[in-house]
C-alpha cells in the first residue's frame, strides 16, 4: 500500500518532495510482465518454464472485506 497517487510520485522527482496527508486513502500499484533482477537485465534470459505467456491483456480480480 502506498499513500501518494501516481501523479504524486511522477510529479515529485526525491521522496523527500513528497508531503504526507493525512487521508486514509492508499494506492495499490500491480505491475505486470516483469522479469526479477538478473533476468537478461544482467544475466541470462529467465528460463521459460518460470515465465508466463504474454497476452494482449491480464485481469485482476480483487475483493476487499
Amino acid at each position: 500500500l502506498c499513500p501518494y497517487s501516481t501523479e504524486e510520485l511522477i510529479n515529485n522527482a526525491h521522496d523527500y518532495e513528497l508531503i504526507k496527508n493525512n487521508s486514509n486513502r492508499k494506492y495499490i500499484y500491480l505491475d505486470d510482465f516483469m522479469s526479477g533482477i538478473g533476468s537478461h537485465s544482467c544475466g541470462p534470459e529467465l528460463n521459460k518454464k518460470y515465465r508466463l505467456p504474454k497476452k494482449d491483456s491480464l485481469i485482476f480480480r480483487i475483493l476487499f472485506k
